[in-house]
């Protein structure tokens, strides 16, 4: 995964790390198609583009309360990590 190569390079370099992830998609979810191919080049949803994708994969809305509550349960998470780590998470 992504965490690997920044796991490689802090062990060379001898930088203590942590990976903390959060799931928002379990792997037998198939995000809708017209999510994924609203999105620009940094991963952002184009808000106008998710409506025009929709409006022609009109079947595709069904999925998205799913995704929506699985997204802010992830981050729900990610913040509790946050929260209980305090500053002291991102020192040297």
């Amino acid at each position: 995964m992504e965490s690997g190569a920044i796991a490689a390079t802090a062990g060379r370099l001898s930088i203590p790390w942590i990976a903390v992830r959060a799931v928002a998609d379990e792997a037998d979810f198939a995000i809708p198609s017209s999510v994924t191919r609203s999105l620009d080049e940094r991963g952002v949803v184009r808000f106008g583009s998710l409506v025009a994708n929709l409006m022609r994969h009109s079947s595709e809305t069904l999925a998205l309360p799913t995704l929506a509550f699985a997204f802010r349960t992830a981050l729900a998470s990610l913040r509790l990590v946050h929260r209980l780590a305090g500053p002291a998470l991102l020192a040297p």
